[in-house]
């Protein structure tokens, strides 16, 4: 399999193209810089004979990683470090980039089906059938679950995708809570939101 990243501007003339390194047949990865005014970024994927005969399916999966870098001032040389948003600055350029994060617990899980509603999907891609979410029981009054970051960060935005598939409007009085405490009570709060018509929330 040959794997490529093509980067558009709009213009097919000044489009970029990039080979992927593979690994083996079905996996490899690339980094690529994508700077302002690049409107798409496509991965193509092409089988060649050698490795694919006749009707065959292969479940692709694709993880994506960004980083955002920001010039600041030569004066800027304070370092920190965040995650979910997470911020690293050496003296002149600012990343943010996403957190990894692990489930420590939840409060229940729908019709106790852990494999297809535990709190692990909570973790998974975004899905528009019933699928990739963490649901709580029906009849958890105050459902609750609660992430570990991999290592310690400043927490700079927190992104909270609802489900893709029906019932949002149960979205509702939802607390995010941030500190390095497994204590919710003693932890600092983002917010409470509630369902306005969005299924994603910052």
């Amino acid at each position: 399999m040959i794997g490529r990243v093509v980067v558009m501007d709009g213009d097919v003339s000044n489009n970029q193209h990039y080979n992927m390194s593979m690994t083996s047949p079905t996996a490899g990865s690339l980094s690529v810089s994508v700077p302002d005014g690049d409107t798409q970024i496509l991965l193509v994927v092409v089988a060649v004979p050698e490795y694919f005969k006749g009707h065959q399916t292969y479940g692709y999966q694709v993880n994506i990683k960004s980083t955002l870098t920001t010039t600041l001032p030569p004066a800027t040389t304070t370092a920190y470090t965040t995650t979910m948003s997470t911020v690293s600055t050496t003296s002149s350029t600012l990343q943010i980039f996403e957190a990894s994060l692990t489930v420590v617990n939840a409060s229940s899980v729908y019709d106790d089906n852990y494999e297809k509603y535990g709190p692990e999907q909570a973790l998974t891609p975004v899905s528009l059938d019933q699928n990739n979410y963490w649901h709580s029981a029906a009849d958890d009054d105050n459902p609750s679950i609660t992430f570990k970051m991999q290592h310690e960060h400043e927490v700079l935005a927190v992104d909270v995708v609802d489900r893709q598939d029906c019932c949002n409007e149960r979205f509702q009085n939802v607390e995010v809570r941030v500190g390095n405490t497994p204590s919710f009570d003693d932890a600092q709060s983002c917010g409470i939101q509630s369902y306005e018509g969005e299924k994603r929330y910052k």
